[in-house]
């Protein structure tokens, strides 16, 4: 056990040292136990003397505290790989057109999810090459990260994701409308 906490704090450290690695923020990276890709989180404490890290997968639970000062910098060679990033797509691949709000899935999303023109003017598209409605996934800047490809028939999978860019969290932020 002791063996694996000195693994898990390394590569904790190799991460922070990174260049990437944004001191002021929380940063997403693959866990190093069950390799989910940028579920393991690491965040400095407000004291600038320890780093959290937890693994978001309620599967794999690793959680530790790793003290940031008066430890040498480890070496590389001790950790295992990482995982593949996730497959990207380019959005002009998708062949997105603009969804009508007054057509007919437009008027079945305004009378089942009470979305109103606006909203579905904005956020909603349509996917000619997978026949879905598409909603587009927007970061806090408004920066277009992907799209949720979304089927309300029943018929196929209901959604399907297909990020831009693999480092990117696929989280939205969309504005309310008044």
């Amino acid at each position: 056990m002791m063996e694996n906490n000195t693994r898990l704090s390394d590569y904790v450290r190799l991460e922070a040292a990174s260049d990437s690695f944004m001191p002021d923020r929380i940063n997403y990276v693959a866990c190093p136990e069950c390799a989910a890709p940028r579920k393991f989180m690491i965040v400095q404490d407000d004291s600038e003397a320890l780093w959290f890290a937890k693994c978001l997968r309620a599967s794999c639970g690793v959680s530790l505290r790793v003290p940031m000062h008066g430890l040498r910098a480890p070496s590389s060679e001790k950790l295992s790989p990482l995982p593949k990033l996730r497959h990207t797509y380019a959005r002009a691949s998708l062949i997105l057109t603009p969804l009508l709000p007054r057509g007919e899935v437009g008027r079945m999303l305004a009378s089942t999810y009470h979305l109103s023109e606006d909203q579905i003017g904005a956020y909603a598209l349509w996917s000619k090459l997978y026949g879905r409605t598409a909603w587009r996934i927007l970061g806090p800047e408004a920066d277009e990260r992907g799209i949720q490809l979304r089927r309300y028939d029943g018929l196929a999978p209901k959604a399907m994701t297909r990020p831009y860019n693999a480092y990117e969290p696929l989280t939205s932020w969309y504005r309310l409308f008044p």
